[in-house]
């Protein structure tokens, strides 16, 4: 099953990624936000069906059966192959030695969160400094140094990581907290999602028209805005009816559909197309660590039965009203971050400037 699982891991990671860099790729300003809305919006979908489907699947017939639903996405490669046309394409070398400290850095993060064995975050800090070392060594590495010379590249990964570790934080604390306060099984909390899903579908999809009334700047501001005012409205008011959780569900995936078209799209900014597949491959690649890391130092947090930072909370709510609160404190951190960054991450450049040899 662990095996499957990254398989099927890889296989949502490598069609995103390389969604995107066709996108980047082919369009610039209005339309490849459109485009990249597009993915967010498919993305968000794909939550929607899969918490949903996946509650009804789990709670009515068997959770094995979730495993058959990854083969529906079969039926669109005729479309795929018919319609992508064909581009010019050179050889290259696959990192597999980059890779492979990556994962021991992610993995060793999660299991001392997990376990809180140093021995577990010994190893990932020894698999970043060999990383550095490897990619300041290595001429086919993963990605090199010249993009992290690339200060507004650098600062949108800082920001990415820590936003994008609270994402599916609170996805998955959701049902536990319903069934906790409100007696409610799987399949009843999963409805409450559905309103919030299309909310970020339909800003997906819009993204191209949200972008010619709104700059990055002040879309990404307010996507912050979203993502930290739905944690935060849970947990000072955790045992408030279910309607609350609603309009918090509404805000939170709408602020991420919202944020992710500028947000790559000003991490790509000033990187030459021919780079341009590297850097939203690492773009990709942080995010994947970034959500597994939020999961588990989420699960580990409720696990302790917290019972601080929760002034309004009955006995029952205030362990989840305290992690709801340290998952606000972080997108809190994610904001003072993009603020703080504001200034470099949009400012324009000269034309065929190429950021990535600075």
């Amino acid at each position: 099953m662990l095996t499957g699982r990254i398989v099927q891991t890889a296989g949502l990671a490598a069609a995103e990624t390389l969604y995107v860099i066709w996108v980047t790729k082919h369009f610039k300003g209005d339309a490849q936000k459109t485009y990249l809305g597009f993915s967010a919006a498919a993305f968000q979908l794909s939550l929607l069906l899969g918490v949903v489907g996946g509650g009804f699947i789990a709670t009515y017939v068997a959770w094995p059966v979730l495993f058959l639903v990854a083969l529906l996405p079969l039926l669109a490669l005729p479309v795929v192959f018919k319609t992508v046309p064909d581009e010019d394409t050179r050889s290259s070398n696959l990192d597999v030695f980059g890779l492979f400290l990556i994962a021991v850095a992610a993995g060793g993060i999660i299991m001392f969160l997990q376990a809180f064995q140093w021995l577990y975050l010994v190893a990932a800090i020894a698999a970043v400094v060999l990383f550095a070392w490897h990619i300041s060594r290595n001429p086919n590495a993963l990605i090199t140094p010249a993009f992290f010379a690339n200060k507004r590249y650098t600062l949108v990964i800082l920001i990415v990581f820590v936003m994008y570790s609270v994402q599916l934080g609170y996805v998955v604390t959701f049902p536990v907290l319903m069934n906790g306060l409100h007696g409610m099984a799987e399949a009843q909390s999963s409805l409450l999602l559905v309103a919030g899903y299309i909310s970020a579908v339909l800003v997906g999809v819009f993204s191209g028209q949200i972008a010619k009334v709104l700059s990055s700047h002040q879309a990404l501001l307010l996507a912050l805005a979203l993502i930290t005012g739905a944690l935060l409205l849970p947990a000072f008011f955790v045992d408030a009816p279910s309607i609350l959780y609603v309009l918090s569900m509404v805000m939170f995936p709408s602020g991420f559909a919202l944020m992710y078209a500028p947000l790559v799209s000003t991490a790509v900014r000033g990187i030459p197309a021919e780079k341009a597949g590297v850097a939203i491959g690492f773009y990709n690649l942080t995010i994947n660590m970034a959500v597994p890391i939020g999961i588990a130092y989420t699960f580990r947090l409720l696990s302790l039965d917290l019972g601080f930072m929760a002034p309004f909370a009955s006995e029952a709510g205030t362990p989840f009203a305290s992690v709801l609160m340290i998952l606000a404190l972080v997108a809190v951190l994610a904001v003072l971050m993009y603020l703080a960054f504001a200034k470099t991450l949009h400012r324009e450049d000269a034309p065929g400037t190429d950021l990535t040899t600075r």
